[in-house]
């Protein structure tokens, strides 16, 4: 069957399909919660997919590099993933749709040896659904 055709006898089915899930990633001052200004620039578009998506299912998943101790990480991606998910509570997204996760330096975009800073480790993941 040609293209036109699937799209002609489903064209029902297709539209109900739901949007695609979209991420964003925001990246952190190094040893901080403070996101860089240039992540800060990217939540209005997180805002918009939000609305756009008309989500019921956001995560916001906390991330750091692998400078600090493990236990230090780990609270610094849990520290980082909340203020990301307080600042959309605060734009008005619906606590009860965040879902927070955090890894500390456990799930690294690019693997660095132990102890060297990676900036693009340092970051928040949002995912909207």
């Amino acid at each position: 069957m040609e293209e036109a055709q699937v799209r002609s006898i489903f064209s029902e089915a297709l539209a109900a399909q739901p949007k695609p899930s979209v991420t964003f990633l925001l990246y952190f001052q190094r040893q901080s919660t403070e996101p860089t200004a240039e992540s800060l620039k990217l939540l209005p578009d997180v805002l918009e997919a939000i609305k756009s998506h008309e989500s019921t299912d956001i995560s916001v998943v906390g991330h750091t590099d692998s400078t600090g101790t493990a236990d230090y990480n780990l609270g610094l991606s849990l520290r980082r993933a909340r203020k990301i998910a307080n600042i959309l509570i605060s734009k008005g997204v619906d606590p009860a749709i965040i879902e927070i996760d955090y890894f500390g330096k456990e799930k690294p975009l690019i693997e660095k040896p132990q102890g060297v800073p990676e900036p693009r480790n340092r970051r928040v993941e949002i995912t909207v659904r």
